[in-house]
């Protein structure tokens, strides 16, 4: 009976370092978005910038620059709560695995 009980365990050990390893993941993805906003948000503020310098010309552009922009800034406070919630799982599952 012991026996299954530690096959049980290191099954239990195995899938918790599934876990930690897919939490890491899409840690890694979550960081790529927050860089994809960075430079969205860059891109946005050239755009605003060349859009000044066409003056009346621009001034739709300027509209969509801004959009842009208020995109850009969504998608980091929405990566910021999946990094929150990713850390949150991951001292779980460390908590989790010091358990056994």
């Amino acid at each position: 009976m012991a026996v299954a009980g530690g096959d049980r365990n290191a099954e239990i050990r195995e899938e918790i370092g599934n876990l930690q390893d897919e939490i890491s993941q899409v840690g890694k993805v979550a960081e790529q978005i927050d860089a994809i906003a960075k430079q969205t948000n860059l891109l946005a503020l050239n755009a605003t910038i060349e859009a000044a310098r066409a003056g009346d010309a621009g001034k739709g552009f300027a509209v969509v620059a801004g959009e842009v922009k208020n995109l850009s800034a969504q998608t980091a406070r929405a990566t910021a709560e999946v990094g929150e919630v990713l850390e949150n799982l991951r001292r779980r599952v460390d908590h989790l695995a010091g358990l056994l």
